[in-house]
């Protein structure tokens, strides 16, 4: 794929700017400044810019790059969001297509071919080279977010029983996609995965030394039907620059590298974001209208009944009210701390699961400790609460009752989202879902409606039982 042109001044670069001035271009049409304005340019920062185009300039701006430059065209392509895919697919034919696709890696090669219709998709496979068309029909088979779905198959797999210098003979032989990672995998009988061995051992041993000597034993690998976030773990966990991906037979089916890795943390990372922001999907800042409201407003849906729910409670106590009023004060104080602590909780766990560093079997040792943080926390903030309402109570001429009841309304709340917002995602997890769907807008609204109902529902009981 393209490298960076070093000569470019990175600092200089101005999206904005730059889509401003090439909008300009397409008008007037003038295709010689606009080759010579974006050819210089990174494939990522050209694809910044055509993402940040208007929609019916996206196709031409693009076609332009690709008449010129093929490569560089297909490295774009595999850079822009969802929408500008979407649009440029849109005004490819299937030649032009193919071209591009034929310019790709097998993994990047499948994401854009899965993109197109049924029919487009096989007259698209039909059109490849034979091999090309052979991986790009296997990877197909795997979910998108699979490691099979993921990996590569283009790598040098060295056998078993082969000599250093075999092994350097089958890596010059190569094509340069094939021995792009540092590291080589070995397979024994069956194509079954070996082992490793990196380049520098390689170059470091004699020619007549065999590989099977100088090999590294596989410690982890992952399968096709394999999450793609459990690939992106080990990763993380072994410190792999690429990791090997078996199949059902347990034979070597493709890698995984460190560009497609990074790619995995990043989406899984945003996509935990986006549900803890309370978006139903991944949302590009400089999406379509239709797409943000489509995404938002569901959950904005789910928040409004938590509101009403609320209102309910409040209802429920207007009894409670009318005769207590100043209650009302501290209503919001009661509901919002429960909301914090439930928040903080959830975040840190979510993290915790991400990272491996909680599993499902840590459920109740967690469950014990939030309970504890929870009634410390509740406690402190309780009594400063506590002390608001006496004090507010002696100015108005009230009894300071009520700052018993906001202390122990407090400190049942807090204990309350505290408590769920770290066991929501453990059960998640357990169930096995996503955990980041414990969404901090649906905590919020729990605790809010529990803590108004703890506080009304105490001072009720004072009401009652105490004659206050």
């Amino acid at each position: 794929m393209n490298a960076p042109d070093e000569s470019q001044d990175i600092g200089q670069f101005d999206p904005v700017e730059l889509a401003r001035r090439i909008s300009q271009l397409l008008g007037q049409y003038r295709p010689a400044e606009l080759r010579e304005l974006i050819t210089p340019l990174h494939h990522t920062d050209i694809a910044e810019v055509i993402d940040r185009l208007p929609t019916q300039s996206k196709g031409p701006l693009f076609d332009l790059l690709r008449e010129h430059d093929t490569d560089l065209a297909a490295d774009v392509l595999l850079e822009l969001d969802e929408e500008s895919v979407r649009a440029i697919l849109a005004d490819l034919d299937r030649e032009e297509l193919t071209d591009l696709v034929k310019e790709m890696e097998s993994d990047d090669a499948a994401d854009v071919v899965a993109r197109l219709e049924q029919e487009e998709r096989t007259g698209v496979i039909r059109e490849l080279p034979e091999e090309d068309r052979a991986e790009v029909s296997e990877l197909l088979k795997y979910p998108d977010s699979s490691a099979g779905g993921r990996m590569r198959m283009e790598f040098v797999a060295l056998d078993i029983s082969d000599s250093v210098a075999r092994a350097i003979e089958r890596i010059r032989l190569a094509t340069p996609q094939e021995v792009e990672p540092p590291v080589l995998y070995v397979v024994g009988p069956g194509r079954s995965l070996a082992g490793y061995v990196s380049l520098r051992d390689l170059l470091r041993n004699p020619l007549d030394a065999p590989v099977q000597g100088i090999m590294k034993p596989i410690r982890a690998f992952g399968r096709v039907l394999d999450d793609q976030e459990a690939i992106a773990d080990l990763a993380r966990k072994y410190d792999f620059s690429t990791v090997p991906v078996v199949d059902t037979a347990g034979r070597l089916a493709g890698i995984v590298t460190s560009d497609d890795i990074l790619d995995v943390v990043v989406e899984e990372a945003s996509e935990d974001i986006a549900k803890l922001g309370q978006t139903m999907d991944l949302e590009d800042v400089l999406a379509p209208v239709r797409s943000s409201v489509r995404g938002r407003v569901p959950w904005l849906l789910v928040s409004l009944l938590g509101g009403l729910l609320s209102s309910l409670v409040v209802l429920a106590f207007r009894s409670t009210l009318e005769a207590k009023i100043v209650v009302a004060a501290f209503m919001p104080i009661v509901a919002g701390m429960g909301g914090a602590a439930g928040n903080q909780a959830t975040n840190i766990v979510v993290r915790a699961l991400a990272l491996g560093e909680v599993t499902a079997r840590d459920t109740m040792r967690l469950l014990w400790k939030q309970v504890r943080v929870g009634l410390v926390a509740g406690a402190a903030t309780g009594v400063l609460a506590g002390l608001l309402a006496v004090a507010v109570a002696a100015v108005l001429g009230g009894s300071p009752l009520l700052g018993c009841l906001v202390f122990l309304a407090m400190l049942m709340n807090v204990t309350i989202g505290s408590t769920a917002g770290a066991m929501t995602p453990m059960i998640l997890a357990r169930m096995r879902r996503d955990p980041a769907l414990a969404s901090s807008l649906l905590l919020t609204a729990t605790t809010d409606m529990v803590g108004l109902f703890i506080l009304l529902g105490l001072v009720s009981l004072a009401l009652r039982l105490l004659r206050w």
